[in-house]
């Protein structure tokens, strides 16, 4: 538990301070182009909904007579209602769809225009747009399969107390840099991980063992989370040598770890149960911290462990030599003779 304890101290204060350079890099990389309306998709969209059973027989008579040139044009101001595509993916599609229907109620004459149909220009402009989320941010959530069931109760403290650890190392951090509001943002989000009361504390012996009156306790929602993270790196990790350990990267898992809607959803919904509205970039900076410091401490402790033991081979090797040298300086003639025997069997 002590060793725990050190290297979460070695670690965190080494990396926390690289961390902003890491999350502008990785933010960069995420920026992506959207979608744009265009004669193509309006004539995709018009297609499925005529070879659609159920969609009514008066509707698909007035598709047929619709100039799609004009109905492309009509229906661009669907381009303004997508937001940049975030790690919060869930966050993005609500605040699209918000724009999307505060928007609609502005441009449904243009789109009437060219339709004639009140009906049909709202069929087809919710297709369109529907079209457009799934090309900007996916298909409908893609459902990950938790498995921290496979996890041990020993290794889920051990997770707790590292998040709590973790947690207390960022709020440090941010309350050692000038007061802003951005900070004060930040420590909102963080405020939010925490147990406020008794009554939201994880069951955590390890945590509840190195206790001395300031250790921090992680919400449950929180834990998940970790436990998600500890899964994903226990994937990349697997049975690798020292040597292979070294090349992961923590970009790689901080990747693997934001794909994973599990991950993603339960932090968004975490900081969006508070009172006050915070931008997916502040979330985003506070997630990935918490996860490239969670990598770190696990991989130094990893590596650790792996040392440690080759240590520990090197050490009985040596003793096995210096074993075999005392026996021979001791009882030369009776060792040759064992030797020989052994060589005979």
């Amino acid at each position: 538990m002590n060793e725990i304890a050190t290297i979460i101290e070695d670690v965190a204060e080494e990396q926390i301070s690289v961390i902003n350079l890491e999350h502008e890099s990785h933010q960069a990389k995420g920026i992506q182009s959207l979608p744009q309306v265009n004669l193509h998709i309006v004539k995709d969209v018009c297609t499925k909904l005529d070879k659609e059973i159920s969609f009514p027989v008066q509707f698909k008579h007035e598709l047929q007579n619709i100039d799609y040139d004009k109905l492309a044009d009509s229906l661009m101001f669907l381009n303004g209602c997508l937001v940049t595509k975030s790690r919060f993916v869930s966050s993005c599609t609500e605040r699209a769809w918000k724009n999307y229907y505060r928007s609609y109620i502005i441009n449904m004459g243009l789109v009437k225009e060219v339709v004639k149909c009140q009906q049909l220009s709202a069929w087809i402009s919710l297709k369109v747009f529907e079209h457009l989320i799934i090309l900007a941010y996916g298909n409908k959530m893609e459902k990950n399969v938790t498995r921290i069931n496979t996890l041990k109760d020993q290794e889920k403290s051990t997770i707790n107390y590292i998040g709590g650890c973790i947690v207390k190392k960022i709020k440090r951090k941010v309350m050692r840099s000038a007061k802003t509001e951005t900070c004060d943002k930040k420590l909102y989000c963080l405020s939010l991980l925490v147990c406020q009361s008794q009554e939201e504390t994880v069951e955590n012996q390890m945590t509840f063992l190195l206790d001395r009156g300031g250790l921090t306790y992680i919400k449950s929602k929180v834990a998940n989370l970790l436990y998600e993270a500890e899964t994903t790196f226990q994937d990349m990790v697997g049975a690798k040598d020292q040597l292979k350990l070294r090349n992961i990267s923590v970009s790689d898992f901080l990747q693997k770890c934001l794909d994973n809607q599990l991950i993603t959803s339960a932090f968004y919904g975490l900081i969006n149960d508070g009172n006050k509205i915070v931008n997916d970039e502040i979330m985003g900076e506070i997630l990935d911290t918490i996860i490239i410091l969670f990598f770190k401490i696990r991989m130094h402790h990893k590596l650790k462990v792996l040392m440690d033991s080759i240590r520990k081979q090197e050490n009985k090797s040596r003793k096995e030599k210096s074993l075999r040298k005392k026996l021979k300086s001791s009882h030369p003639t009776e060792t040759n003779n064992i030797e020989t025997e052994t060589n005979k069997i």
